[in-house]
């Protein structure tokens, strides 16, 4: 397996020194460790993320990435669903971005036909690199970088937390301004300093919400000034309430920021 990264700056050691009010990580300031591989990929993965909302989902997703560690060669697919198509949406959107962290290892959804009926659809786990383990390398790498700026971001109360999460997505992260056709390669990278799109702005303030155990989802808004498809958020405030969050600019929302706008359900995350 292709030995995991190291950046050489002691944040643990600059998290003791500078208050948490007046810090915000560089993205230089990810420390990788290399314990990650004292695990296996689904135990890894599991301790990763504290909130999780969908154990009917998340036994499949684990599953499969234990069944991926046995595996070897290049560009891997195997199935882990087949069934309904609001199901499979649901189950493609979630490993996309409750779990998605690198290109490396995404999901691929298909319409096939099953016993006469067209309406099926299969599931399936993918790798894009030249091998199963750089691929694990790869996620673990990322997932290491998510850790550390969520635990900087960390504060005594959930709302002080979100608040700097809000503030260092909308910050930190750069859009993507090219005219680069959206496959999935613009949703990862951002703790790297690569640019992502809206789906990237989301799937990064969700990661470090669910890190530190936040209830939080990722939505797909389909509004009537221009956008379509826009990908924000949904946040669980201490109130008990979930807010709406446009993550670009770090504003907490009651309503989706543009007048009129409607929510597709088949597009949400998390119920």
């Amino acid at each position: 397996m292709k030995k995991i990264m190291k950046t050489f700056l002691a944040l643990a050691m600059g998290m003791c020194i500078i208050p948490f009010s007046n810090y915000k990580p560089a993205l230089a300031d990810a420390v990788i460790s290399e314990n990650v591989n004292n695990s296996s990929f689904r135990n890894y993965v599991d301790e990763l993320f504290k909130y999780k909302d969908k154990p009917e989902f998340d036994t499949i997703v684990l599953d499969a990435f234990e069944k991926l560690e046995t595996m070897h060669g290049a560009n891997v697919q195997f199935l882990i669903y087949e069934g309904d198509e609001y199901t499979a949406i649901r189950l493609t959107n979630y490993l996309k971005f409750g779990y998605g962290m690198t290109t490396s290892i995404r999901p691929k959804r298909v319409l096939v036909k099953v016993n006469g009926d067209s309406s099926k659809q299969r599931v399936y786990l993918t790798t894009t690199t030249s091998s199963v383990e750089e691929a694990i390398s790869d996620y673990k790498v990322e997932a290491e970088k998510a850790r550390v700026f969520a635990l900087a971001l960390k504060r005594a109360s959930n709302d002080e937390t979100i608040s700097n999460i809000l503030n260092w997505v909308s910050s930190t992260v750069i859009y993507d301004y090219s005219d680069k056709v959206n496959d999935g390669s613009l949703i990862y990278g951002a703790y790297n300093g690569i640019p992502v799109r809206c789906e990237g702005f989301a799937t990064t303030t969700y990661q470090l919400c669910a890190i530190n155990g936040i209830p939080c989802s990722v939505i797909t808004m389909i509004g009537n000034n221009g956008y379509e498809n826009h990908a924000a958020n949904q946040i669980q405030y201490s109130d008990g309430k979930w807010y709406y969050v446009e993550p670009q600019d770090g504003v907490k929302k009651d309503h989706p920021f543009w007048v009129g706008s409607e929510i597709a359900p088949y597009e949400i995350v998390h119920e």
